[in-house]
């Protein structure tokens, strides 16, 4: 009996941590970013698209930075190709603002093309964690708000991908 009950604490003492630890450590960027490969297309054509995409689904386009031609000039010469564009300057935006300042990592939306190992992706951050943690401090206006937007990103992402 004594050895039974030592065989359940060392499961539930060693091994189920280590299971979770490598499993939360695979999956932590898809927790928070929504991540894609696109299909078919170039770097600068991607970035072209999304950006033509985003002001034809009225998410506008309020800045892009050109990372890698910033890191480039500052030497690392062999720098993939890495662009943000900001997005989402959609009505209502402000009030959220306003309510929760630091939501200024999500509105504008922040959407990274980059280059990885000759391949395209596209990625954004995952508001659905973001807004579970601040439940309180936005209103249920500013919630729905933050979800239709993203949604309305993701499928222009998806579109442009070809998902």
């Amino acid at each position: 009996m004594l050895r039974k009950i030592f065989i359940v604490i060392l499961i539930l003492v060693v091994i189920v941590p280590i299971v979770l630890y490598f499993y939360i450590k695979s999956n932590a960027l898809d927790l928070f970013f929504y991540n894609v490969e696109v299909e078919g297309k170039s770097f600068n054509q991607t970035v072209e698209l999304l950006k033509k995409n985003l002001i034809k689904e009225g998410l506008g386009v309020v800045k892009v930075l050109k990372i890698s031609k910033a890191i480039r000039r500052r030497g690392n010469k062999d720098f993939p190709n890495y662009t943000v564009i900001l997005s989402c300057k959609v009505k209502g935006y402000e009030k959220v603002l306003e309510e929760v300042p630091f939501m200024a990592n999500l509105l504008p939306c922040s959407v990274a093309i980059y280059e990885k190992e000759g391949k395209v992706y596209v990625s954004v951050l995952h508001q659905r964690p973001i807004i579970k943690i601040f439940r309180r401090e936005l209103s249920e206006e500013s919630k729905r708000l933050v979800l239709k937007t993203y949604n309305r990103l993701i499928k222009v992402i998806n579109e442009v991908a070809q998902r």
